[in-house]
């Protein structure tokens, strides 16, 4: 019986060895697609992780009471922030912020002088967020008055442009007036970069309150901001991962570490004083 279909077997080789070169065809196909649609997934969470969705896949921390080591709150922020993105590489950017100052009612109307004043910060951020519209970035300038740049919307609504008049802004928590000239105005290169969610003005320039408006930031040079002249507030960063290597069977370790992002941080020495991590990457 077995050397019967051998036999019949033999007649109809070219036909059988079609029927397995078809299978051996068929069966590399679907594991060629299979791959194929897992790479084309795998590029498309890239994608999305590094445009539709980089926004929510960012990570903001802000510390509302730094020491006086910034520098290494820096370096605990982004290790914290490596750990919460699962050890991918990490991009920071800063966001230094003063206290809070009281503009002369002198830029108010006459008529609307009464009442509380209106209030400004300081702050140092990241240029590269930035771009002038007006004058000249302010510079380390020697003397008592410090170069600031204000806000599209401030200078709008303040009156004030680049020019020799000199402000006194008065600390608000009962520090050291400071004496202010304005050289240049600016604008967020893009206010939708998440960069602005470190802002409480969100990049706007300006927020009316009740009874009182609140302005600012005004950009100051790094080397003015820290020193004695200006009173330091909350310091914060924007951390951002690179996705360029993140695959689907790295999701859920990914998601795991954002969501203890707030721990990771607060485990931090110099950020166990208050320290807000926020993502919407899980």
């Amino acid at each position: 019986m077995a050397g019967f279909l051998f036999l019949r077997a033999r007649g109809h080789r070219l036909l059988l060895a079609a029927a397995f070169l078809a299978i051996a065809l068929t069966t590399a196909v679907l594991t060629t697609l299979t791959s194929f649609a897992g790479a084309v997934g795998d590029a498309g969470l890239r994608q999305a992780l590094r445009t539709r969705d980089a926004a929510d896949a960012s990570l903001t921390i802000s510390l509302e009471r730094p020491g006086e080591d910034r520098a290494a709150a820096a370096r605990d922020a982004r290790q914290g922030a490596r750990q919460a993105f699962d050890g991918l590489p990490v991009t920071l950017r800063q966001f230094d912020l003063s206290g809070p100052y009281a503009l002369p009612k002198t830029l108010r109307p006459k008529a609307g002088r009464a009442g509380e004043p209106d209030l400004a910060t300081f702050a140092v951020v990241d240029r590269s967020r930035v771009r002038m519209s007006a004058g000249d970035w302010p510079a380390a300038a020697p003397g008592g008055v410090t170069e600031v740049a204000l806000p599209e919307t401030a200078a709008r609504e303040l009156r004030l442009s680049p020019g020799p008049r000199v402000l006194t802004l008065k600390d608000r928590l009962g520090g050291k007036p400071v004496r202010i000239r304005v050289t240049g105005v600016y604008r967020p290169a893009d206010r939708a970069d998440p960069y602005w969610r470190l802002d409480d003005l969100a990049g706007r320039g300006a927020r009316e309150e009740s009874g009182f408006s609140s302005y600012g930031p005004l950009l100051t040079d790094p080397a003015v901001f820290h020193s004695d002249r200006i009173a330091k507030g909350e310091l914060a960063w924007l951390a951002t991962a690179d996705f360029r290597t993140v695959d689907a069977d790295r999701i859920g370790p990914l998601r795991e570490a954002a969501k203890d992002g707030q721990s990771l941080l607060s485990a931090r020495p110099s950020l166990k004083n208050g320290v807000m991590a926020r993502t919407a990457l899980p």
